[in-house]
Order: C-alpha cells, then structure tokens, then sequence
C-alpha cells in the first residue's frame, strides 16, 4: 500500500514539491526559496505556504554526513540529539537501472513525513549540483 507520495512542477521558476499521503490528500508543501545562493528550502503544512519560523535566528534542525555517499544523520535544532538517519542502498539492479533506493530510519516520536520532506530536498538539490 503507498503510504507517501511526491509531486512536483517539473518546469517552474523555482521548484516545487507536494508529499500526499495515499489517498492523495496534501500533507507537506516544499518550496525552494527565491533568489537563493545556497539552495535554501522552505517545508509548509499542507498546500499552504505560510511561514513560521521567518526570523530564521535558529535552526530548526541541521543534517550532517554526505549526501555524495546518501549517508546523512538528522539532527533537532542545533543540539546533538538525532531524529533520523538515512543511508544509500546499493544493489547490483540500483547500479545497472541508475536509481537510488534509501533505508531510512526514523526515531520514536518524529514525524516521518517530515524526515521524508527532507530527503526529497536533500534529492533536489544534489539533482541540481549534478545539472550544473
């Protein structure tokens, strides 16, 4: 049964990701912020596309590792409690079709589609530093 669904505007100014659950109600808006240097994102409840955190003076949570090697820990805010982590699958049917396929792991009392949002961005962006 699909529990999670992404869809996007593959030809936009700026791109554009919604996660769905299975019955294709929006749960997560993603958005990459305009004019941006660094390939900042924002995440929004919903279909909707307003900000809480606008003052941005702290972090809401940071990820450490590489995304190279799709190996990267999740951290809440600036501490060094972790709420996730992801690593790369790597299968001889990965290698030879190109694709990638992530185990994620998600710490009790987390929102996993959250975590999921962060793995589509984390996609985005590497997907852009490879097309330029």
């Amino acid at each position: 049964a699909v529990v999670l669904k992404v869809k996007g505007a593959i030809f936009s100014i700026r791109s554009r990701r919604t996660i769905l659950d299975g019955a294709g109600m929006p749960l997560l808006t993603m958005q990459e912020k305009v004019f941006s240097m660094h390939h900042r994102w924002e995440v929004f409840r919903g279909d909707s596309t307003n900000a809480g955190n606008t003052a941005q003076q702290v972090c809401d949570f940071k990820i450490k590792g590489s995304y190279f090697d799709r190996s990267c820990v999740f951290y809440l805010g600036d501490s060094n409690n972790m709420v996730a982590q992801m690593s790369r699958k790597l299968t001889v049917s990965n290698v030879l079709l190109g694709r990638d396929t992530f185990s994620v792991t998600v710490f009790p009392h987390v929102d996993y589609v959250f975590i999921a949002s962060l793995v589509v961005i984390l996609d985005e962006v590497h997907r852009d530093k490879r097309d330029d």
